[in-house]
């Protein structure tokens, strides 16, 4: 759950509802300039925060760890997730966007004529804050935006490469050569 901000340095609380909560839960915030999400804090099942940051407060009721940002600022616009690090996985709570409302002001009210679409059927191209995102690409994953190939094969070639080494120290010992 998010309580939206209504204005700037508004209260604004997040909600993370896990099955573990004697682990503790990890909040990161990507930041809608910023492809890479930023570690905010830990807070462990006693309700201490790590580190103590005093931007935020921090509560534990039952299963539920919450997040308050005490004053909403523009910086903190962006994606917040909830993590829970079990047996070496990481379980991510789903995107909890947080944006300030958007101001629109009101169209003027003289009447004129519209001029011919250039586009055909009446395609309009806007660039409005809204983006749409490409239906073609369905990774569950891009609301985070963080690539987990590198965490997987470094240490993965890393230990091959150990391996290898053993094997041919081995043979070296054991043959001779």
């Amino acid at each position: 759950m998010v309580s939206k901000p209504e204005a700037i340095n508004a209260r604004v609380e997040l909600d993370c509802e896990t099955k573990y909560p004697e682990l503790g839960v990890y909040w990161i915030h990507q930041n809608k300039n910023n492809k890479e999400p930023n570690f905010i804090l830990y807070i462990n099942s006693r309700s201490q925060s790590v580190p103590n940051n005093h931007h935020y407060e921090i509560s534990k009721s039952g299963s539920t760890y919450k997040l308050i940002v005490k004053a909403f600022k523009n910086q903190d616009e962006g994606i917040y997730n909830c993590i829970v690090l079990r047996n070496q996985v990481l379980y991510f709570s789903p995107d909890l966007p947080v944006f300030l409302p958007v101001r629109t002001t009101q169209a003027p009210t003289t009447q004129r004529h519209a001029p011919e679409t250039p586009y055909p059927n009446n395609r309009h191209i806007t660039n409005g804050p809204n983006k749409c995102s490409d239906v073609t690409i369905a990774d569950p994953y891009d609301g985070l935006m963080l690539p987990c190939e590198p965490y997987i094969w470094i240490p993965l070639s890393g230990g091959c490469f150990l391996l290898l080494i053993t094997f041919v120290v081995t043979i070296t010992v054991c043959c001779g050569l």
